[in-house]
């Protein structure tokens, strides 16, 4: 939501707290009003997004060819930068937050056997390729601190590269960047409302509305994201966000061992490796992200 507070001030001169307000409103409008728009829309501002990319891609190309450009972002010819490649990992997770959120879809998918799977892997080397590509040229950037202390980075770097008007992309950008809160609205509402109908959270939030959405789960979670918008800055939310996010993952990684090591668990059994390696790794990003936040590292 910052972000399109962001980009929504390279164009109009409209106070933050508003712009978030007022966006949100749409949002939880159109996430009530059923999966079918509200993915809908999602996969249609998906496409836009990709564009936005590649056009930036496109022309940052010749940056590409620059070796200094590789050596810089991959931290070649010299010591290697354990502290940047840790940062990098703990941003990774925050930038790839909301595939694995396929899965709460899985009852409204046909065929999710079939489906879900590919679905989050295509998601996942589509995604990596595409930030990969676009990390390359905004490291080869004339200027790559303004680009990174940008509120509209995008708007930034496009200038950069080009030395035109970035009012267009600015205006493209403002859309596409409400596509994360669409995704994560829909997800997290349905994820209450599961766990209300499990008995697991308080019953009202298990009520669906005339159109079959659980209304009472999205207005809660557009409420709750507006007041940590309004409340913290952009890097502190970040931070929590991926630390929660890296717990979450830790615990699915802990269910995979526990589950591993009963009796008959079949497939689970043979890759309770996976489940250790990856709580491993998901608990010591995750400490490191709590030591941060509290100031101790």
């Amino acid at each position: 939501m910052l972000g399109f507070a962001g980009y929504l001030a390279e164009l109009i001169a409209i106070p933050r707290p508003l712009a978030v307000l007022v966006t949100l409103a749409f949002i939880g409008w159109l996430v009530q009003r059923g999966v079918r728009e509200s993915v809908g829309t999602a996969a249609l501002i998906t496409v836009v997004e990709i564009g936005i990319l590649l056009v930036l891609i496109i022309a940052g190309v010749p940056t590409l060819t620059e070796v200094d450009v590789w050596t810089s972002a991959f931290g070649l010819g010299g010591a290697i930068p354990v502290e940047g490649i840790v940062t990098a990992a703990v941003l990774a997770f925050f930038a790839f937050i909301g595939f694995e959120d396929i899965v709460n879809m899985t009852e409204e998918t046909v065929d999710p056997t079939r489906i879900i799977g590919p679905a989050i892997f295509g998601t996942l080397a589509i995604t990596s390729v595409l930030y990969l590509l676009l990390t390359l040229v905004a490291v080869g950037a004339p200027d790559p601190d303004a680009v990174a202390q940008s509120a509209a980075p995008l708007a930034t770097l496009w200038t950069q590269l080009t030395g035109q008007s970035s009012t267009w992309l600015a205006t493209v950008a403002l859309i596409a960047v409400i596509n994360g809160v669409i995704v994560q609205i829909i997800m997290a509402s349905r994820l209450l409302y599961g766990m209300a109908q499990e008995k697991m959270m308080p019953a009202p939030l298990a009520q669906v509305g005339r159109r079959r959405t659980p209304y009472v789960t999205i207005w809660l979670v557009v409420g709750i994201v507006g007041v940590l918008a309004l409340a913290f800055p952009i890097e502190t939310l970040a931070r929590a966000t991926t630390t929660i996010t890296l717990l979450v993952f830790a615990s699915v990684n802990l269910a995979l061992v526990v589950l591993g090591t009963r009796e008959g668990s079949g497939p689970l059994r043979r890759r309770r490796w996976i489940g250790i390696l990856g709580l491993v790794l998901t608990s010591a990003l995750a400490l490191r992200e709590i030591l941060v936040l509290v100031g101790l590292l």
